[in-house]
């Protein structure tokens, strides 16, 4: 039985990835695609959320992570519809807050988080390496206050600026505080862009 699947190019290039290798962790994922591992992990979890692959928790080079595998059944692989996009985060409240903790302070030992969250240091341990595995955070070893623990880092985000680009010019609207759609400088910016597609 043969089922059709719409995917990006980034799902369609992991799902390649996964079939070819038999299983592959989620770490060398992201890597071999050249993303963020956040980007990675919402790739993997759109392919499992289309039943092309199943993630199986496990540890690979002494890091939580997820294995890979991919689903047996034929499967044909279209192009995606426009609006389709890897889903967002599906985070608790908790992890949420945590994560958010992270971000506001750029780090947080994991010894304090659990403190600044009100939960006991294994629930503490339970939401970290979620946001870990998840690809939000990373987490390195270290001593604080004469103890081991982690220092928790928000992951950085690997941003897209061509979208922002026309050729080689920028958008004008990157510095406007008011947005003129008639302007000539919109204009010029929009047939560049128009070339460019067309190309």
């Amino acid at each position: 039985m043969s089922i059709t699947v719409a995917l990006s190019a980034a799902e369609q290039q992991a799902y390649q990835l996964i079939r070819e290798s038999g299983e592959l962790s989620q770490s060398e994922l992201w890597k071999a695609l050249g993303v963020s591992s956040r980007t990675g992990s919402r790739i993997a979890r759109s392919l499992t959320e289309k039943g092309l692959i199943t993630r199986e928790r496990t540890v690979h080079e002494e890091r939580v992570t997820y294995l890979l595998i991919p689903v047996d059944e034929e499967t044909e692989i279209g192009p995606a519809d426009l609006e389709a996009e890897p889903p967002q985060e599906e985070l608790t409240p908790r992890e949420q807050h945590a994560l958010a903790l992270i971000e506001q302070a750029n780090g947080f030992y994991q010894s304090e988080l659990w403190k600044a969250l009100g939960v006991s240091s294994r629930t503490g341990t339970r939401i970290a390496t979620a946001l870990e595995a998840a690809g939000m955070i990373k987490r390195d070893p270290t001593v604080y206050n004469g103890r081991k623990t982690y220092r928790l880092t928000p992951t950085p985000q690997q941003l897209d600026f061509s979208l922002l680009m026309a050729g080689d010019e920028i958008s004008p609207f990157i510095s406007a505080d008011e947005v003129d759609p008639w302007s000539e400088a919109f204009t010029h910016w929009l047939m560049e862009l128009s070339r460019e597609s067309a190309v």
